[in-house]
């Protein structure tokens, strides 16, 4: 039996548990009201969003074992109070994922790579300023009429609210003219948002690493590249992918499912949406590992303007617009994958009911790498039915923390399958043993954890592993605890070496 919450306390034999501000109440009277119906337990751990947190009381005894080798609190309370830290960091993190991704949206409502002009004139302070930047976008006013323009015609309401409410906050309201509150949040921009940043620049270049993985070191964002829905399709069909997972899923959840803020090539002329879900579903239904009317369909992500945009989607009870775009100079290296073709053809061809529209050769609004010229983009729309939209369900929560089991109810859910790209990379190791808990406690019995691979070097040190800054790529997690099955290299037909370089899909099923 559960303890019994009176006003702002629960009550069980022997224990009476402070939630918020008392009142003065008399204990005693509550203990003879209540000791028939209690019992001594430790109260729930809550997260943030409302549902329940992991706790000591409440994993498998591996789990506490595994937890005990990271020298986190051993007490239930203690543990708690650790999560519940741990939570708000991250949410400060998303906060700051934000005016990374507000950077982005700026980045692109220029005519010309502001990023060209801010190398120049903040890491090369001596260096002349080409004539066609000091021409078309020294000038501060300039930008900032480009990026007001941008968003009064910006089609996604939503956004353009969530922007206008920003620029008010950061100006601290009251009568500051409209022109002076985006001045003001432009200025935020700058100083905080890692496009803006030349040391970022300067340290992406000098590993060779495409300068957008620098937003690792800043805050949480909810970008996911569009080709990571190719490389995750080419494993799915392939030999390895129907070796390895389920012959049928029948529940997955999908663990930071994205949602584009602006597009990196069109800016504000594509409104915000989310691809990951679709596109799983959609490679999932075409390789015959799971049908329509079965599949069912969870969402976790940490920030809650993600969960509202699927919620209100499913709510809308209406089609969902789809727009892929596809930077062509950018997939050159994938072709081998055929990634442009899936882009074009494929993506989200075996959802039932969509409607699809042609592909369409356009001009990006960022230029080439290198040059000032437009690069080449390829681009369609899918409609994809109510009826697929309907079958996601949406909850707040941090991977970390939250109880992945009890997302639905008190009683425990279990996965097939769990997918989460592009998330990982944000956690130290620590964070990420939490997450492989809290995934390995999820699982079905034949279940599979599904991650991509974004470390080169794995220079974590886990308990019995000494740290090794040289060490290639390895598993993330204590073998016994989750298994490593498959490590699919992007430069593969089959299962690639650990040393070989590459974005790769890694998939885990419980240990022994």
């Amino acid at each position: 039996m559960k303890c019994l919450k009176y006003k702002k306390f629960a009550v069980c034999p022997g224990q009476l548990v402070k939630c918020g501000v008392m009142r003065y109440l008399s204990s005693v009277v509550l203990l003879l009201v209540f000791s028939a119906t209690c019992t001594s337990a430790e109260p729930p751990c809550v997260s943030a969003s409302g549902v329940a947190n992991l706790s000591l009381t409440t994993v498998s005894p591996e789990a506490v074992s595994y937890i005990k080798k990271y020298s986190l609190p051993g007490n239930p309370t203690d543990f708690c109070n650790y999560l519940e830290r741990l939570e708000r960091q991250h949410q400060a993190a998303v906060e700051e994922g934000l005016i990374d991704m507000v950077g982005d949206y700026f980045f692109t409502t220029q005519s010309i790579e502001t990023d060209y002009f801010f190398s120049y004139k903040l890491g090369s302070p001596g260096k002349p300023i080409p004539q066609i930047i000091l021409d078309r976008a020294a000038n501060e006013d300039q930008m900032l009429d480009r990026f007001l323009m941008a968003v009064d015609k910006d089609p996604d309401a939503k956004r353009k609210a969530l922007l206008e409410n920003l620029a008010q906050k950061i100006s601290g309201g009251g009568n500051v003219p409209r022109r002076e509150r985006f001045r003001q949040f432009t200025k935020v921009i700058f100083e905080k948002s890692w496009i803006f940043k030349s040391e970022f620049q300067q340290a992406a270049k000098q590993v060779n690493r495409d300068d957008n993985y620098n937003f690792v070191g800043r805050g949480l964002r909810t970008t996911t590249p569009i080709f990571v829905a190719a490389l995750v399709d080419h494993f799915i069909s392939s030999a390895t992918g129907k070796q390895i997972l389920p012959g049928r899923i029948n529940r997955m959840l999908i663990i930071g499912p994205g949602l584009q803020f602006s597009d990196p090539d069109l800016g504000e002329e594509i409104p915000q949406e989310s691809h990951e879900p679709f596109t799983l579903m959609d490679s999932l239904f075409r390789n015959g590992m799971a049908t329509p009317g079965a599949l069912q369909v969870d969402l976790l992500d940490i920030n809650s303007q993600v969960v509202r945009h699927f919620k209100e989607a499913a709510a809308s009870n209406k089609a969902y617009d789809l727009h892929i775009v596809i930077n062509k100079e950018e997939n050159l290296g994938r072709e081998r994958l055929g990634s442009l073709h899936y882009g074009e053809n494929v993506l989200g061809t075996s959802l039932p009911g969509v409607q699809s529209s042609k592909p369409v050769e356009g001009q990006s609004r960022r230029p080439s790498r290198g040059s000032l010229d437009p690069a080449q983009i390829v681009s369609r729309s899918v409609t994809i039915s109510a009826a697929i939209v309907k079958m996601l369900h949406a909850f707040e929560g941090d991977m970390t923390s939250t109880d992945l089991r009890k997302l639905q109810s008190d009683a425990d859910t279990k996965y097939d399958a769990i997918f989460c790209f592009n998330t990982l990379i944000y956690l130290d190791e620590k964070e990420r043993m939490l997450a492989g808990v809290n995934i390995r406690e999820a699982l079905a019995q034949n279940g599979v954890f599904v991650t991509d691979n974004r470390f080169v070097k794995d220079i974590g040190e886990r308990p019995g592993r000494k740290q090794d800054g040289s060490a290639a790529a390895a598993p993330i997690f204590d073998s016994a605890f989750l298994k490593m099955v498959a490590d699919y290299n992007e430069d593969d037909t089959n299962m690639g070496p650990v040393e070989n370089p590459g974005r790769r899909t890694i998939v885990y099923r419980r240990g022994d």
